[in-house]
């Protein structure tokens, strides 16, 4: 016989006795004109005969009412009731007179249930308990109206500060332009009040159903509905002088790790879902504030703008983590229920061992997306190269990485396959710039224009925050038919490369046309064969 089986029996013979107990009530001591309730409990506890008997295969826990009345068996108790931890001795007579006698108390008590003082006064503790689960319900409400409004007000500010999305003609400049602390703040923010707001939601969810499990155990007729909806907790059974099950069975189920106490379905699941999104919503929250001081205690805008980056990436590794343990819980769950037959255990090798080969390159992806932030490849707002796409970096997820170029195109790249990067934009930038002209030119004086030009971009009061070294020529590169090529650089902050080399050279033609300078041209020579005489 299985445990469950077993229960079901034991608690028929239980209801049996309940109904005995009720109609010698009604045809018995009403019509002797005994109606005090104590003094019926007294006849009843009198004649309410529940004792211990030895047998062959143990201990045996017999019911008689009246106590003249054969008895009926009740339960035996067997090596695996022997075998339960317990405070008490585990000796088998003295848990079967424990447990007798915490027979004998349940059907007294559930006899007084059923009289009508009890039932006014359950009535009443339901009525008391709808109006405060009402009153915390409104109270929840208004909190969780107020939250929503703010984390609007709050997304509003974020969309504020992102200044119009990247300029195409700059890549980068649109990101750069961010305040990163404060959106960093801002998503902090959010955060917290997502988290407040999640709590309060889900902690509602659980209120009721805390709140119908107590109102439907006040009243016999509705206790299995609450054994289903909360469970039923035996942690009071382990020892002492209170024969009564107390706790509650979610909390002792966790507290126990369900060896004291078996938990409702519907609770089950209200759990699970509430420690998911409650440990995903603190997880993101406690992501943003350790960016948050990170940001804080770093210099320089290449750790700054690494930020938003560090902390996407944090709370998709958290988010993952959650999700494992949530299928571990659910895993072990139904294998507790024995829904886990040998035959779903094989299907789920199989199942597990088809997702291994498939999952490799996501894994690969997940690695790799984790190396790139590690190893500060790149970061959002970066420009870069990787293979022959390039572009603006708009993304860095666990995955994937997502660059968007001039053309507007989002371009995909799973990090798995990332394995050459340029960074065009990475603590500093450099215009790299080379100019030919013509051979016959006095290359000294070129060199001078070149550099008198340099030197006032960067002393220019709307140019010189933007250049962070005096600008360096390096002389002539190359000289050739077309003519000499003469190079210099410029190094800049970080994605200004673009702009300050126009601005230059706009400067620089203007400078050469003035000095009347050409720039170089092929010389194509043309020979010809002599006619003939």
């Amino acid at each position: 016989m299985t445990a469950s089986e077993r229960s079901h029996v034991i608690h028929s013979r239980l209801e049996k006795y309940l109904s005995a107990l009720e109609k010698y009530t009604k045809r018995r001591l009403l019509s002797r004109g005994v109606s005090d309730l104590n003094a019926q409990r007294r006849d009843l506890d009198r004649l309410l005969n529940v004792f211990v008997e030895e047998s062959a295969d143990g201990p045996r826990v017999m019911v008689a009412f009246p106590r003249n009345d054969p008895p009926e068996l009740l339960y035996t108790i067997t090596p695996a009731d022997v075998a339960r931890v317990r405070l008490d001795s585990s000796e088998p007579t003295a848990i079967a007179l424990r447990a007798a006698q915490v027979a004998k108390s349940a059907l007294l008590r559930g006899w007084e249930e059923l009289q009508p003082p009890f039932r006014r006064a359950a009535l009443r503790r339901a009525l008391i308990t709808l109006l405060l689960i009402g009153g915390i319900s409104a109270l929840v409400l208004f909190g969780q109206t107020r939250l929503r409004r703010h984390h609007t007000i709050l997304l509003t500010r974020l969309q504020g500060t992102s200044g119009g999305g990247p300029d195409s003609s700059e890549p980068g400049r649109g990101f750069r332009k961010v305040p990163l602390l404060k959106r960093v703040n801002l998503r902090h923010q959010i955060s917290l009040i997502s988290f407040y707001r999640s709590s309060l939601y889900w902690g509602q969810w659980l209120l009721w159903a805390a709140g119908v499990g107590y109102i439907a155990g006040l009243f016999p007729q509705t206790r299995p509905f609450r054994n289903w909806l909360i469970g039923v907790s035996v942690r009071g059974y382990l020892g002492g002088n209170d024969p009564v099950p107390v706790g509650w069975a979610p909390l002792d189920w966790m507290f126990t790790l369900g060896r004291e106490a078996t938990i409702g379905l519907p609770v089950l699941i209200l759990l699970l879902v509430l420690m998911t999104r409650i440990s995903i919503r603190a997880g993101n929250l406690l992501c943003d504030l350790y960016v948050k001081e990170w940001m804080q205690s770093q210099e320089g805008d290449r750790n700054q703008l690494r930020a938003p980056t560090l902390a996407r990436a944090l709370k998709g590794w958290i988010a993952v983590g959650v999700y494992l343990i949530l299928g571990m819980v659910v895993i072990y769950q139904l294998h507790r229920l024995g829904a886990v037959t040998q035959a779903v255990a094989v299907f789920l090798g199989f199942l597990s061992f088809a997702l291994s080969l498939a999952s490799q390159n996501l894994l690969k992806d997940l690695i790799g997306g984790f190396l790139i932030l590690l190893e500060d490849q790149y970061a959002a707002g970066d420009v870069v190269i990787i293979g022959d796409q390039a572009g603006l970096v708009e993304q860095v997820g666990l995955r994937v990485t997502q660059l968007r170029n001039l053309d507007g195109e989002l371009i995909t790249i799973p990090n798995g396959v990332v394995s050459t990067v340029r960074n065009l934009s990475s603590n500093w930038s450099r215009v790299n710039y080379a100019i030919q002209v013509d051979v016959a030119e006095d290359a000294d004086r070129v060199m001078d224009i070149m550099n008198a030009e340099a030197q006032a971009l960067a002393e220019d009061p709307d140019w010189r925050d933007r250049i962070l070294e005096a600008p360096e020529i390096l002389g002539i590169d190359e000289i050739t038919h077309q003519g000499m090529l003469i190079r210099m650089l410029i190094r800049t902050r970080p994605l200004e490369q673009w702009s300050v080399g126009r601005e230059y050279r706009r400067r620089l033609k203007k400078a050469l046309d003035a000095a009347g300078i050409a720039v170089g041209v092929p010389h194509l020579e043309v020979q010809g064969l002599e006619p003939p005489r």
